[in-house]
């Protein structure tokens, strides 16, 4: 979350994020609306740079009637604070009743300076990109849904409006996978797309479904790996080879290297690939054999030597610690992490009595330096996040 925050201090990344907006930028349904255009600066560029992670930022807007009510609470609250402040510090004299009469002035519009937040804060605002009819994209639209201010909790709320209105997918059936990937991906002679395009693509397209994380999309994969009607799965391709190719099993989806394969050509493929029946043997029938396996009449030799008898082998020692380094891409760390910790971590977090340790360094360099934002930003995130250590040089 972040709080009225300029557009260039907004990461662009695979995180989703909602960006509240100042009072400045109110959202109104009629006339100029300051909410839309900011939302909609913030959306394009970060900085001097376009915004590639599109998909990922949602808005919450003020609303442009109730902005003014909500200022004039902030000055009362601050003219009692002044005054309690002034009796305290006897820069005021007053008695005991006036001393009281400021505290509660003061409570009193704390308490509505609260009410009218919730009651001013109240548009969520979600960037959209719908198809034309007759093909190819309209321009962006900007969806608003209206918060209810006296729900108990703020957060509660959010979550409510966002999942109910599909503005964030947290759960995904395999077939609307299947009818994205057959819409977007499996056209013009394609019939296989690589899973980790797929999420990359979620995140910077505002006409695909936004999900939570990369671990919804994984979830969704191996849900409908056990179908023969979604998708086949493989993990490589040579040529018109796939490695590791799987169509209608169960499957643990690896997202890094994973294809996803167009149902059609994936039955094609496993019929083109399955191994020729094996012809029926001509070995001798049993009528023919001797004792011993040998044929009538068949010489069979000196016997076998016995086998030399040998004591009990002692099992090999068992490994009993486990360590491992390995270097992330920053742009997709996140999803590179998510995988580490399923694959390898999950080994030994799953066993009973096993203790899991897990330390991240990170090094971040910039020869023109990192600007006041960045390293305030960066502080206060690592100490929110109880870092160890954190610091620049």
């Amino acid at each position: 979350m972040h709080v009225f925050t300029r557009g260039q201090d907004i990461p662009d990344d695979w995180q989703l994020r909602l960006v509240v907006l100042p009072l400045s930028a109110a959202w109104t349904r009629a006339g100029h609306n300051p909410a839309r255009d900011l939302a909609q600066q913030i959306l394009r560029s970060r900085g001097d740079q376009p915004r590639q992670k599109q998909n990922r930022v949602l808005f919450l807007a003020p609303d442009f009637d109730q902005v003014g009510r909500l200022k004039d609470i902030v000055r009362i609250l601050l003219a009692w604070r002044s005054i309690e402040s002034d009796i305290k510090e006897l820069r005021l004299t007053g008695d005991n009743h006036q001393a009281r009469q400021a505290t509660q002035g003061r409570e009193q519009a704390a308490e509505t300076l609260l009410r009218l937040v919730r009651e001013t804060f109240r548009w969520l605002v979600a960037p959209a990109q719908l198809e034309k009819r007759n093909g190819g994209l309209d321009e962006v639209t900007w969806e608003h849904y209206g918060l209810n201010p006296g729900a108990q909790a703020m957060g509660r709320e959010l979550e409510r409006v966002v999942f109910e209105n599909e503005l964030v997918i947290r759960e995904w059936a395999p077939i609307h996978l299947h009818n994205v990937l057959k819409k977007w991906y499996w056209n013009d002679g394609g019939t296989d797309v690589q899973a980790a395009q797929v999420w990359q693509h979620m995140c910077q397209y505002l006409y695909l479904p936004r999900l939570v994380n990369s671990n919804v999309l994984r979830t969704t994969i191996a849900a409908g790996a056990t179908s023969r009607d979604f998708f086949g799965l493989a993990y490589g391709k040579t040529d018109d080879t796939y490695q590791g190719f799987s169509f209608g099993q169960q499957t643990t989806p690896v997202m890094e290297s994973l294809l996803l394969i167009e149902p059609v050509a994936a039955a094609a493929y496993e019929e083109r690939t399955r191994p020729a029946p094996v012809t029926p043997s001509t070995e001798p029938s049993g009528d023919d054999m001797g004792e011993g396996g040998t044929r009538l009449g068949e010489d069979r030799g000196p016997p076998p030597p016995a086998p030399l008898l040998r004591g009990p082998v002692p099992a090999a020692p068992r490994p009993k610690r486990f360590y491992g380094v390995v270097e992330l891409d920053p742009v997709r760390a996140k999803l590179q992490f998510a995988e580490i910790v399923d694959e390898v971590v999950a080994q030994f977090s799953a066993l009973p009595g096993a203790r899991v340790r897990i330390n991240v360094d990170i090094e971040a360099e910039s020869a023109e330096g990192f600007g006041d934002g960045t390293v305030r930003a960066a502080k206060e995130n690592a100490n929110t996040l109880k870092f160890r250590s954190a610091d620049f040089e």
